[in-house]
């Protein structure tokens, strides 16, 4: 699903900020 996927690289990106 693309929803899930730019969830992951949201949640990805949170954690490298």
């Amino acid at each position: 699903m693309f929803v899930h996927f730019f969830c992951v690289v949201y949640f990805a990106t949170d954690l490298i900020l």
